[in-house]
Formats: C-alpha cells, sequence, structure tokens
C-alpha cells in the first residue's frame, strides 16, 4: 500500500482473529458539487484461487451478504455510486463452480450506478446494464483504457457513453510513444532476460490453445501436451491439471523458453500422490461433475478415459492408461501442488511434492521431442457422457 501510493480499497476482506476490514470499504470523490462513492469487493474465490498461505489469516465474506448490507448505508450519502470489483463478468450468472460475479452482484443489489469490473480479464466493448446498474470491464494487461461518460440529470444517473481506447495495439488509432527514461531503465534487465528466456526449444506445428474462454471449457491440446509433460517426468499413471494454470497459447513456430513461461507464469511446483482405484474413481467423479466448464478449476488430464452417467453424476467406465481400473489396486497420479493442496476448489490430498517447476518440465519435455505436432496431442475426448 506504501509503495502503491493511491488507495487499496475492498469492503469483504477481514481480519480473521480481529473481525475488522484490512482495508477501507471505499473512499468519497467530490466531482463538482457531486458526492461519488467509490466501494471495493474482492471475489470470495480468493482462498481457493491464490496460495492458501497468502490468505490464512483473512476471511472473505460473500460479496452479495457484504453489498446487501453496504449499499443501502453508502447510497444514501451519495449521488453517484460505483463498484470497483475484482470478482468477474459471468453473461447471464453463468459462472460455473466460480462464485458469482457483476451480473449477479447487479441483479440482487439495488442502488449501484456502475460496476467497474476485473478478474475474468474481458474486453466489454459495449456495456452490460443490469437492474440499472453499468457494468464495464477493460480486459487485461493494459490492453485498453475504458472510459464511461455518466450524465446526472434531477439526481438520476444514466449512461451517455461507455467505450474501450485501445493502447499500442494494432487497432489503436493513437500510439502512445515509449518513454525514454523508463526505457533506458528497463533495458538492461530486458536484454539480461532476453538471453535466457529467448533460447530456442523446439517447435509447433500448430496453436496449442491456452486462450482463456477456450481451455476453460473444453480439452485442448495444450492441456494434453502439459499433463504428459508432467505425466511423463515422474513416470506417473495419470495426470490432471486445472485450466486456470495455463495462462497463454503456444503459437506455431519457434518455441522459446519465454513461450514456456508465458502459458506457466507461477513458478508452481508438481505433486504425486497414491490413491487405489476406488478412490481414485471417487476424486474423478467429484472433479468432472463439480468442477464444471467455464470456470478456472475445469480439469485437463492424461493417461485417463472415462465414460459417465449425467443422471446419476457416476462413472460408469474408468480406464488408466487403456486398462480398466481396478478397485484396491494402487495409482500414482502428479498434479500442481496448489490443487492438491485444495486450490481451485479441488478436494485436498495427501501429496508430496516431487521439487519439480511446472515451467521448466514443460521446457525439457519440449527440449526432448524436438518437435510439437498437432497430431500427437489432439483432443481425443477422454471423457465421453452416457
Amino acid at each position: 500500500r506504501e509503495w502503491g501510493g493511491f488507495p487499496f480499497i475492498s469492503a469483504n476482506i477481514y481480519d480473521k482473529e480481529t473481525n475488522e476490514r484490512i482495508f477501507p470499504s471505499h473512499i468519497v470523490k467530490e466531482v463538482d458539487d457531486l458526492k461519488v462513492v467509490i466501494f471495493g469487493l474482492t471475489t470470495e474465490d480468493t482462498p481457493v484461487k491464490s496460495n492458501p498461505k497468502n490468505t490464512k489469516d483473512l476471511k472473505f465474506v460473500p460479496i452479495l451478504e457484504e453489498a446487501k448490507k453496504l449499499v443501502p448505508e453508502l447510497r444514501k450519502n451519495a449521488d453517484v455510486l460505483i463498484a470497483l470489483t475484482h470478482i468477474g463478468h459471468y453473461p447471464e450468472e453463468a459462472h460455473g463452480a466460480d462464485a458469482p460475479g457483476d451480473v449477479t452482484l447487479a441483479r440482487q443489489v439495488d442502488g449501484i450506478d456502475l460496476i467497474v469490473g476485473g478478474h475474468t480479464q474481458k474486453p466489454l466493448f459495449q456495456p452490460d446494464i443490469q437492474n440499472g446498474s453499468v457494468i464495464v470491464q477493460a480486459a487485461e494487461w493494459g490492453k485498453y483504457v475504458g472510459r464511461v461518460d455518466l450524465e446526472i440529470v434531477d439526481g438520476k444517473v444514466s449512461l451517455k457513453e461507455a467505450k474501450l481506447i485501445p493502447v499500442n495495439l494494432k487497432d489503436s488509432e493513437v500510439k502512445i510513444e515509449a518513454d525514454a527514461y523508463v526505457e533506458s531503465v528497463l533495458r538492461p534487465f530486458k536484454e539480461k532476460g532476453d538471453a535466457s528466456l529467448l533460447i530456442d526449444l523446439g517447435t509447433a506445428d500448430t496453436e496449442f490453445v491456452g486462450v482463456r474462454d477456450v481451455v476453460r471449457a473444453q480439452e485442448t491440446n495444450l492441456g494434453n501436451l502439459v499433463t504428459m509433460a508432467y505425466k511423463s517426468k515422474v513416470k506417473a499413471d495419470l495426470c490432471i491439471t486445472n485450466s486456470g494454470g495455463l495462462r497463454y497459447s503456444i503459437m506455431p513456430g519457434k518455441v522459446t523458453y519465454e513461450s514456456v513461461l508465458m502459458v506457466l507464469p507461477f513458478a508452481g511446483e508438481l505433486a504425486i500422490t497414491e490413491m487405489t482405484g476406488k478412490e481414485l474413481k471417487d476424486y474423478l467423479e467429484y472433479v468432472i461433475f463439480n468442477l464444471t466448464a467455464g470456470s478456472g478449476s475445469f480439469p485437463q488430464m492424461s493417461g485417463v478415459d472415462i465414460v459417465a452417467n449425467r443422471e446419476t453424476k457416476k462413472i460408469t467406465k474408468l480406464l488408466i492408461n487403456g486398462k480398466v481400473v481396478c478397485a484396491d489396486k494402487k495409482y500414482t497420479m502428479a498434479l500442481p501442488d496448489f490443487i492438491a493442496a485444495g486450490g481451485d476448489k479441488y478436494p485436498k490430498l495427501n501429496f508430496r511434492r516431487t521439487g519439480f517447476v511446472d515451467a521448466d518440465i514443460l521446457k525439457d519435455y519440449i527440449l526432448s521431442v524436438k518437435e510439437l505436432k498437432a497430431l500427437d496431442y489432439a483432443p481425443r475426448g477422454y471423457i465421453k457422457y452416457e
């Protein structure tokens, strides 16, 4: 906070011991003769979407519970009420296994004029208006600056215009020149980074898809590549990973260490666990029926073939590496330590860390195979429903 030089706000994060907020719930800005109140909300999924050790002393109150108490109080003294959120924009409240987002907030809590959101990193080129609340989101990585113009007449707030202004993208009408001083400060670090990052590892003959909306909804060749690399590294029977850990695509052509770090930027550690066939079946039933498409929890797997019944929510046939699973036989499963410890809403497991870092595993795997061929990692539908 001291380094930031700007206010941090969040109404729903509390210290577990004192039950006091760790940030102010809101700030007030005077604009001409208008009082603009801005309050913050943080996704209640934070403890399972981040390293648990970072949030062990914190309590994240559900956003609806907090907002229903706070908004009526703030509204009394606000000409304009703005929610600054990090809870995600899910059209028509389709948030899957994730916690509710901006649309649910707008629909269930009256009186919010504007919701400026984040978390799902989607550009809303047209604002989403729900229950009188204008919802906007400006994507990620500083690609856009969002501008919203509101009009207030006789105390009534209405949307005049909202737009996303591209910043130095290919379609940007205006290009912003680099600051010469900042560029000179950063140049030595970039040159040092390039020396280790731009190392050729191999080639790819197709895009290995890590696009957020795709990899979090279906099996992809990137998911197959990563889980095959993990499985191979520790010679496990099967591997599973959460799609939220795959952050970018590998593009066709030359593959570098930088390409790998774009996919796996978190320096997570690979873990391994052992289960009986029965325990494995129970685990996978929970995963495929609860960690559904659309969320970062959605699983990518290797070494597994599943036939399942949607009505009973049971697996009717389970094969590991082509062989039917035996209920009392032991199987080894590789997975990120993050989800082994219960992250992204996965069941907590007894596991051991291997000491291998995810990006290094993928780097070494690509170095060993040299050529990433589409056919070797193509989605094959390892989960089928009857």
